[in-house]
Parts: C-alpha cells; structure tokens; sequence
C-alpha cells in the first residue's frame, strides 16, 4: 500500500542508510546519471536512486533538479498500477522507492513477453496520459514485465506533469510531444516481438514516427558516424548520410 495522498514523505538522511547499504547491491550509472542501491529497508525490498555520489556541481544542480522532479512525478502518480511507489526522499538528491517484481523487457533474440502484455502496457500509458502526465522515454531499460506478464514503467525524470497552475498551458506542446513518444515507443517495441498483430492504427503509428523522433533518430545516427572509423565510415551504413 502506498501513503494515502496528501501525506508527506518521510525523509531519511544519507547517513542513516549508510549501514543497510554495506554490501547491498550497487548498479553505478554514467556520469550523469544516479547510482542505483538494492537494500532492505522499513521491511521490504527497496531501490535508492541517488546522486550523492557525483561532482558537487552536477549533485546541486542537475543531480537536484531531475531527483525533484521525478520525486513530484511519482508522488502525482501515487497508487496507479504498475508503477514504482515513492517510499522517502534521500537528502536533496536521492529517493527511496520499491522494488518492483519485474525484469526489463527481453530483446528481441530472447523468448517474447505475451501479446497481452503490451494490451496491458498501453492501458498503463493510457491512465498517466490521463493524469497529464507522459512519460517521455519509453525504451527497452525503462518497460519491465514480471512473471505474470504484467508491465511496469519505471525512471521518471523525463517525464511531463501538464498540472492545473496558470503556466500549465506551456508545458502542454512538450506533454503532446512525449505522449507521441509514449505511444510510437511502445509500438516499437511491439513490432519486434509481434510485427504480424500490428493494428491498422499502430501500423499506421510505425510507419510516421514522430518528427522530434525522425530528428533524434537522425542526430543519434551522425553521432555514430562521427565516431566509426574512417574505412567504416566510407564503406559502411554512413557512407550515403
């Protein structure tokens, strides 16, 4: 059960879990990113997202910009299905939450999840999107399913809250423009597995994928070609880039 809307968050210390985190499993992340600990803690499995590790600059200010937002994000999102549950707040830049009975989706040389599992995926993205809230960066690492079949979001710091305030109307294009994300991710991920279950709609989805999504696709792909080597590059997939 998760706290009862409205409640706050308990918040813990840094140093208070010090000790739960010796010898706990530890997954560090790229220099950017949050480190991410597996502990025991207030009786069950948890997850601590935590940027206590990083640069004094990008730990005050990237480290606590994106651990407040996806903080308001999970809080705004409490008691939905297949999402993680806010446990406290870790100093000002790492979170407690729940560990999620769940395994990141299989690739595609792997055994599929069942066809119900994206029916119940896109009824998941369905109930935030009605919420206001798109998630932004739908892929492989961030869409889990758990012995059952059953599908779970997780890592929340990109995602757009639209809100009620009198500046909501300006987040709303960049809320459209995730929720298209949302969408074209996870029929992606579907045509992998089942490309012959398709329906007209999420054909249709494929095949126009979003133009900020042509764009990265594009920018990703120069990326990898700056870095391949010259013959690579010349006789390679860049040659006509």
């Amino acid at each position: 059960m998760g706290l009862p809307s409205g409640t706050s968050l308990p918040r813990v210390g840094r140093q208070e879990l010090a000790p739960l985190l010796r010898g706990c499993f530890h997954r560090g992340q790229r220099r950017r990113q949050a480190d991410l600990f597996v502990l025991r803690w207030g009786g069950r499995d948890a997850l601590l997202k935590d940027f206590s590790a990083r640069s004094f600059l990008l730990r005050q200010t990237w480290g606590r910009l994106v651990t407040r937002r996806e903080v308001r994000i999970l809080r705004q999102i409490r008691g939905v299905s297949g999402v993680p549950e806010i446990l406290a707040t870790v100093g000002s830049c790492g979170f407690l939450m729940a560990r999620l009975p769940a395994q990141p989706m299989p690739r595609p040389s792997e055994p599929p999840p069942p066809l119900m599992f994206f029916k119940a995926a896109t009824d998941l993205l369905r109930s935030l999107h009605s919420l206001g809230i798109s998630h932004g960066d739908l892929r492989r690492p961030n869409l889990m399913v758990d012995a059952q079949g059953r599908p779970y979001l997780v890592d929340f710091a990109t995602a757009v809250a639209v809100g009620s305030g009198c500046l909501s109307f300006l987040k709303r294009p960049l809320y459209r423009c995730f929720a298209a994300l949302d969408d074209y991710g996870l029929v992606r991920l579907k045509a992998e597995f089942y490309p012959d279950s398709l329906s007209a709609e999420e054909a249709w989805r494929l095949g126009h994928p979003p133009w900020f999504q042509r764009a990265a696709d594009r920018v990703t792909h120069l990326f990898r070609c700056s870095r391949a080597a010259p013959g690579k590059a010349r006789n390679g997939p860049c040659a006509n880039s």
